[in-house]
């Protein structure tokens, strides 16, 4: 039986089971694309993100939908960044992500209570 550490979360929404659906899994670039898009599969959400260390920003992430890699998507880097916040691993207001989209830069607002994650996307 395989295990995974991950978390299941709602972006752009307070709601559970609203908004959009995107499983993060910790530590996990050491897995093979062919795990990454049969857990993808599994939960039947459109889209997963692979989260481990980065040499060049804070973290590093992958994005899957089941049929395979892609370089960037917008609610999985929200639901990425709630996860890491909800874990702890996040310590700073700002933090950059290497995506095979490059560098995203990321700040959090907290000043609305719950932490608002606003990301600079790089243009298409």
């Amino acid at each position: 039986m395989a295990k995974f550490d991950c978390d299941w979360v709602d972006a752009f929404t307070d709601e559970p089971f609203g908004g959009n659906g995107c499983a993060v899994v910790h530590d996990a670039l050491g897995l093979d694309d062919a795990s990454c898009m049969a857990f993808v599969r599994e939960t039947s959400l459109t889209e997963c993100t692979f989260v481990g260390s980065s040499s060049v920003a804070d973290f590093r992430v992958r994005y899957f939908l089941a049929g395979g890699e892609i370089p960037f998507a917008g609610h999985p880097t929200i639901a990425t960044v709630a996860a890491l916040i909800h874990r702890g691993k996040v310590q700073e207001r700002k933090l950059s992500l290497e995506t095979n989209a490059g560098l995203i830069p990321i700040e959090i607002d907290e000043s609305f209570g719950a932490p608002w994650i606003i990301m600079t996307q790089n243009a298409p």
